[in-house]
């Protein structure tokens, strides 16, 4: 009885000592590639560090229990089975063991270590090169050798044991009980080192090809918008804000990273830029978008969206992401869904429509709420685009009538998109959530309804052959005007902010509102400083990265854009007195645009073109996606 005891004590401390190795020293590995990668140390979130490594340690703590299961059948074996069963019984357990261990360890592997590697596969679409393998296939091999060295000690030990069972050594019983405690140290650590967020919840809204001077709180004579006219009422308005590309991905990829789109690299660097099949961009891992921010941070992030490109690298940070394409009402109901079951922890939220971002439908009752002219009612098949072949047809009654029907479409989409928003500002009500958290709505860039048809076929080459109407190939202001409302804790109630102010601002702005800090390179600035009346100055403003065309980049500053290409008359509009932007001053103001070419040049320098992130192929289905939004042919 005694030497069962012995046996039983030897084997349950020798194996939970080493357990605990093994489990250090995976805990340990991970922890420092996790930390170099995320650079917590260099940016100085030491804290950061210690947390990551308290979650890693936690997260593997499940192996400590299998392996406690199976020492527990190991001793049964040993006790119970007749002598010659024994020894092969212990070893197809002890081998079972293994086995399990290591498939633990290769996911835990993959999933917080390895991260940033297959998000990049998943972006790019295509097998990394021979570096990226080699290390991943080293490390992945590199602890698969451990754990399998742990399990043929274990094994060894086990077997031993089983046959002769001496008494434990006095050091096994005074480290055993450490091995013991460290896992439950972890676990009270992982709790009182993660970072509790002090700040309020942010909820992010997004509305993709919404014109600024379509809402009704900009002035606009139709009531598109009456719940953001009421959100408006309870915060601020910015307006004056300049998108940092006329397009979607680019765009957003700068509002959630602070950064232009030569510096995240979400943009297309060809010579001459058109979408196609095989040259498609995405954001990279190297930029820090964020809802990886607010997850560091503490809070629980989610992206529901609607539009195919933001899964291009946009959902990164995200505990939960949806990118399909689906109406308002859906994509509602996704989030709501997702806030009732997440809202007991501080949370960062990003709802996104799509409905105005052409050829969509509206739905009933809202493709008719606004008549036309002619009193015809809208079919729901208005032609999305109008290739311009004629200065003349411009003039014509057709083309008129048409205008006005797709505007009345257009305008319908965005009151379709503001009674959701009701719906969600009336759930947070309800809730009383309202009162604790910060509600950003902005749009991406704007829409073209011919305004600079004329213009654009006297001075650009469109590759699509069509000019005045979509988004993405000009940097004119019905493209580049942004909407952008914050109302939340600590912002001002019903203020309207003339000054100018950039896309890229806004990630920094929630960082400081949440109590977070930036990371590093982060070329935007936090909006506080501007509602608190400490500056009041507009902020120069740079634009670029169009889709279609010639290379483009824009400089706005003291009231006056200048837009520059290396192959296309430059441009120079005095936005003050020539808000439609009708009359181009090149020749007539050269001090003001060799100033702004000066700023324009020094900015190139800085950030020369050729590190964007393309995908060299996408499937089938994602192309659809693509071309049913209108951006391939």
């Amino acid at each position: 009885m005694i030497e069962a005891r012995t046996q039983i004590r030897t084997v349950v401390l020798s194996s939970l000592l080493l357990a605990g190795i093994g489990w250090a020293a995976a805990g340990a590995g991970v922890w420092a590639v996790e930390t170099v990668r995320q650079g917590f140390v260099a940016a100085g979130h030491s804290y950061l560090a210690i947390w990551t490594g308290a979650r890693i340690y936690a997260r593997l703590l499940p192996m400590i229990g299998a392996a406690g299961v199976a020492l527990a059948l190991v001793v049964l074996a040993a006790r119970l089975l007749p002598e010659r069963r024994r020894r092969p019984v212990l070893i197809a357990i002890v081998a079972a063991a293994t086995l399990a261990a290591l498939l633990v360890f290769g996911y835990r592997l993959n999933r917080f270590t390895l991260v940033g590697f297959w998000k990049g596969v998943r972006n790019a679409g295509a097998l990394p090169g021979a570096t990226e393998t080699l290390r991943v296939l080293a490390a992945n091999a590199g602890l698969a050798a451990l754990v399998l060295f742990h399990g043929l000690l274990i094994a060894r030990r086990a077997v031993a044991l089983a046959a002769s069972p001496p008494r434990p050594a006095p050091w096994v019983r005074r480290v055993a009980p450490a091995a013991l405690a460290i896992p439950l140290l972890v676990l009270a650590g992982a709790r009182f080192l993660r970072p509790s967020p002090e700040g309020p919840n942010v909820l992010v809204i997004a509305l993709d090809t919404v014109r600024q001077d379509h809402l009704t709180s900009c002035g606009y004579p139709r009531e598109t918008a009456p719940h953001l006219a009421r959100l408006g009422k309870e915060g601020v308005l910015f307006a004056r804000t300049l998108s940092q590309a006329p397009w979607t991905l680019s765009s957003f990829a700068s509002i959630l990273t602070g950064l232009y789109p030569s510096t995240h690299g979400a943009y297309i660097g060809t010579e001459r830029r058109l979408l196609t099949r095989d040259h498609v961009p995405y954001l990279g891992k190297r930029a820090s978008t964020a809802a990886e921010v607010f997850k560091n941070g503490g809070y629980a992030t989610a992206c529901e969206a609607t539009n195919t490109y933001l899964r291009f690298g946009l959902e990164q940070g995200y505990d939960h992401a949806r990118v399909e394409l689906r109406g308002a009402g859906e994509v509602t109901d996704a989030m709501l869904d997702w806030l009732g079951a997440n809202a007991g922890r501080p949370f960062f939220a990003f709802l996104h429509f799509n409905d105005a971002h052409g050829p969509g439908r509206t739905p009933e009752p809202y493709d008719r709420l606004f008549p036309t002219g002619d009193e015809r009612e809208h079919t729901g098949d208005e032609r999305w685009r109008w290739l311009f072949t004629g200065g003349e047809e411009l003039e014509g009654e057709a083309f008129r009538a048409f205008r006005e029907h797709k505007t009345a479409l257009y305008d319908g989409s965005i009151r379709y998109i503001d009674a959701e928003i009701g719906r969600v500002l009336d759930w947070l009500e309800r809730r009383d959530l309202a009162d604790r958290t910060v509600v950003v709505v902005l749009s991406d860039h704007g829409e073209e309804f011919w305004e600079h048809a004329g213009a654009e076929k006297e001075v650009y080459d469109d590759p699509r052959g069509f000019y005045g109407v979509g988004h993405g190939h000009t940097l004119f202001d019905e493209q580049l005007r942004l909407f952008l409302l914050i109302r939340g804790p600590g912002v001002p109630v019903n203020r309207v902010i003339p000054n100018q102010v950039r896309a890229i601002d806004l990630a920094p702005t929630l960082f400081e509102i949440a109590g977070l800090g930036a990371p590093r390179g982060v070329e935007g600035r936090s909006l506080l400083p501007v509602w608190e009346g400490r500056e009041r100055e507009d902020r120069p403003a740079l634009a670029e990265a169009i889709i279609f065309g010639s290379d483009r980049r824009a400089v706005i500053r003291d009231g006056y854009k200048y837009v520059f290409s290396p192959d296309e008359p430059h441009l120079l509009y005095d936005l003050d007195a020539d808000p439609g932007e009708t009359r181009n001053l090149i020749g007539l103001e050269t001090d003001r645009a060799a100033a702004l070419f000066t700023e324009l040049e020094a900015y190139m320098e800085k950030h020369p073109r050729g590190e964007e992130s393309v995908r060299s192929g996408i499937d089938e289905e994602t192309f659809e996606e693509l071309r049913a939004l209108g951006y391939v042919d």
